[in-house]
């Protein structure tokens, strides 16, 4: 693939590194959904040095699209530590833990990720911090940690019940995370 891309690149309108930084991470998105994990890293990766290439190394556009280990480096470099976009990159580094079933290192980003949240400008009832918090009660179902699933899906539905009216849809995501754990568990 990588070899018919640079013959691609050769008889293509496509003029600027931009534009093949954008193409290896339109492949990534495409690997990444049909499971080829090694083949999503590999054009991430290419993407990243093109771009690294084309903008300064710590302008934070250069991982916009990326959400990896490595835009943690760039954010740690251009951003303050209690900034929340962090945050966010560590909550797709979860996501791909996840697929991976790599569930330790994923519980260790949620907790990297709340710790960044905890201390950003978020309140302590912003969304996001709920759906953490309940992502993370998922991870741990994986797991099998009935106690410590529990105790995140309702730390994430206290912060979501403050804010939100009684009858609010959110409400339904975590009693049917609740109902389903009390149902693996008989």
């Amino acid at each position: 693939m990588h070899n018919s891309l640079h013959k691609t690149k050769e008889n293509t309108s496509l003029t600027t590194d931009s534009e093949w930084a954008i193409t290896h991470n339109n492949l990534t998105s495409v690997y990444r959904l049909m499971g080829d994990l090694s083949n999503a890293l590999s054009h991430l990766q290419i993407a990243l040095e093109i771009r690294k290439k084309v903008l300064q190394a710590n302008h934070s556009s250069v991982d916009v699209s990326f959400n990896n280990v490595e835009s943690l480096e760039i954010y740690r470099k251009s951003l303050s530590t209690v900034h929340p976009r962090p945050a966010e990159t560590y909550n797709n580094i979860v996501f791909v833990y996840d697929l991976m079933s790599d569930y330790s290192n994923a519980v260790s980003y949620y907790q990297k990720t709340l710790k960044i949240q905890k201390k950003s400008s978020l309140s302590l009832i912003h969304p996001d911090l709920a759906t953490t918090n309940r992502n993370m009660g998922c991870t741990y179902a994986a797991l099998g940690d009935y106690l410590t699933i529990l105790e995140f899906f309702e730390k994430g539905f206290n912060i979501r019940k403050t804010p939100l009216p009684s009858a609010h849809p959110d409400f339904a995501k975590t009693y049917k995370n609740i109902g389903s754990l009390f149902n693996k568990k008989k």
